[in-house]
């Protein structure tokens, strides 16, 4: 038993059938209370077929040459291998390593899986999609199952069959179980107590919260993955599919699998080796052609593919060189322009949802002033009158007023004393 094992089977995110859950349940079960021992095992290894049988290699010459590597993938998808499984990394490795192999000319999967872990599935993903930039990859769902994390990990290959009419494939869509052990706990005597430092306020707060019924978040966090999942399907079946009954997490025998544009067909192992040896054909030819085309009459652009580095000065040159090759619509740029004109592209997104953010605000404020407005001009107006006047008082303390003489009064009683 490993603490990777453990870890995902406690934590994870799974996108794995139903079935998938309740058959493997009882182990999951047993490797988390220590029942199960796990031993050694040598993992199988992965099969090598010629390319082309010997009337095909006569025919094409000595230029076509290569195998066909034969991958296995059964059980549960886990991200880390274990002493007794592969893991979707060791599967992506692989997939690498066979693509950069100059003598593997293409791959066949033989796929049987509930699905299984979120985790890694993308990375595993990944190594599918370059795979087939470079040579062909066909999925063979083994007389089995290819379902939910098999279908996020192995459908974007070339091309998928099924083996036969009862093999089944979909379950598109993500789940989490979550085991609350509080009873179990409390039965035992046992009290379990978690303390969280002051700042922590939300740490395990949508675990906590789904124990008590409230799985609101998780929900979230699910529908968040589920998205993503159902984008990879639609991306990498694109205009195969037919309808989206396939994005409610059903599963789907093979006849209705092929209906719906899941699969391409129900073909045995013999007929996908002889697919295969048509694709592998069909590649060289196209890359035969491209090296004659390049090489032959586009010098400039063919140096490109095995240069150690690339300058602006490169680029203009083989730009230059396609153009007069009559070669319309088409401009070669660095990886780094690339990226630039993508982060530039997103924030004239993130800009233009701001700007429509702020219209809306203020949309919203001249409706409230707008309104504030029509409530104010429908008011009748207050009379306005005037202050009234301030009156001096007047106190009337009896007898006579008190009499100051002025200086000009002075003067005239001064004047008229004289006079006498």
């Amino acid at each position: 038993m490993t603490y990777k094992l453990v870890s995902a089977l406690a934590k994870g995110c799974f996108a794995i059938s139903e079935e998938g859950v309740h058959g493997y349940f009882p182990l999951a079960q047993n490797i988390l209370n220590g029942t199960h021992h796990v031993t050694a095992e040598d993992l199988p290894g992965d099969d090598f077929e010629p390319a082309y049988d010997e009337p095909m290699a006569e025919q094409q010459g000595d230029e076509f040459t290569g195998r066909i590597a034969v991958m296995r993938v059964t059980g549960v998808l886990m991200h880390y291998g274990g002493m007794c499984s592969y893991g979707t990394e060791d599967y992506a490795a692989r997939l690498d390593d066979y693509a950069a192999d100059e003598s593997i000319a293409g791959g066949i999967i033989m796929v049987d899986t509930p699905g299984g872990q979120v985790d890694g599935i993308e990375s595993l993903r990944e190594s599918v999609i370059n795979f087939k930039a470079k040579k062909p990859l066909i999925v063979l769902v083994n007389d089995g199952r290819m379902a939910s994390g098999g279908v996020w990990g192995f459908g974007g290959a070339t091309e998928v069959y099924a083996a036969n009419t009862l093999c089944m494939i979909g379950s598109v869509g993500v789940m989490a179980t979550l085991l609350d052990i509080r009873k179990a706990l409390e039965k035992n005597g046992i009290t379990q107590i978690i303390i969280r430092a002051p700042q922590s306020v939300d740490k395990c707060k949508d675990y906590d919260d789904a124990l008590d019924g409230k799985t609101a978040a998780i929900e979230a966090e699910l529908k968040f993955i589920c998205d993503r999942f159902i984008n990879v399907v639609t991306l990498d079946r694109g205009e195969k599919l037919t309808s989206t009954e396939w994005n409610t997490g059903k599963m789907f025998f093979a006849g209705e699998a092929v209906r719906i544009g899941l699969i391409d067909g129900i073909k045995n192992y013999a007929e996908v080796k002889a697919r295969m040896q048509e694709l592998i054909v069909e590649n060289q030819n196209n890359q035969n052609n491209q090296n004659t085309m390049f090489g032959n009459k586009l010098p400039r652009v063919a140096a490109l593919k095995d240069a150690a580095t690339i300058t602006a000065a490169d680029l203009e040159a083989a730009n230059q060189e396609i153009e007069a090759f009559g070669i319309s619509g088409v401009t070669m740029v660095l990886d780094s322009e690339l990226e630039t004109h993508a982060s530039n592209t997103a924030t004239i997104g993130n800009l233009r949802t701001e700007a429509t953010t702020k219209d809306a605000r203020i949309t919203e404020l001249e409706g409230q002033v707008k309104t504030l407005q029509t409530k104010l001009d429908g008011k009748p107006a207050a009379e306005v009158t005037a202050p009234a006047a301030e009156q001096d008082t007047i106190t009337d303390t009896g007898g006579e007023p008190d009499y100051v003489p002025t200086s000009v009064d002075r003067e005239k009683q001064n004047m008229a004393a004289n006079w006498k």
